[in-house]
């Protein structure tokens, strides 16, 4: 028998249970699951799922907006013209804390200690999460009976460990 959960922090109106079944059905049926076919899945007002998306169209429609200018943000970078070469910067970092978040520029953070961590504590969270579907990989190349691709795959894991305890090191 299968246990569902959701990742740390995820907030949802349905128990992980509920969700994960709905998906493995879909997956059994389609083959995969694709968004669009979960939400048309969760359309119908008895559908276990249709407490999950927010139907109010208007708030959608800001949520989907902020989400724009999210991926916005991201996606600029920033070339500084200097005497001899350009030179590029990063986009703002995201930060989330218990005292809100939002983009921080490269120098903010490089000036701000708590800034600092709190960008630093994100990259850990990020390289864990990589860390995870880089395991689940190699739990499938395990049973796939791939020793060459297990091979590859443990040695990314224990790169990332490295990395990890690089991280975690300049933690205060």
């Amino acid at each position: 028998m299968k246990k569902y959960s959701f990742t740390k922090g995820y907030r949802c109106p349905v128990s992980a249970e509920i969700v994960g079944s709905e998906i493995e059905r879909i997956t059994e049926r389609d083959g995969v699951v694709k968004t669009t076919v979960l939400l048309d899945e969760a359309r119908p007002y008895d559908s276990p799922l249709h407490p999950i998306p927010e139907w109010d169209d208007q708030i959608a429609a800001e949520e989907y907006r902020k989400n724009q200018i999210r991926r916005l943000v991201r996606a600029v970078r920033v070339e500084v013209q200097t005497e001899t070469a350009g030179k590029k910067v990063d986009a703002p970092v995201v930060i989330h804390s218990p005292h809100g978040g939002g983009y921080y520029s490269p120098d903010a953070i490089k000036n701000d200690i708590d800034l600092f961590e709190s960008a630093l504590s994100s990259a850990l969270a990020k390289l864990r999460s990589a860390q995870s579907a880089v395991s689940t990989l190699e739990r499938l190349a395990v049973e796939k009976d791939d020793s060459g691709l297990f091979a590859k795959i443990s040695i990314v894991l224990k790169s990332m460990a490295i990395a990890e305890n690089a991280l975690n090191d300049m933690r205060h």
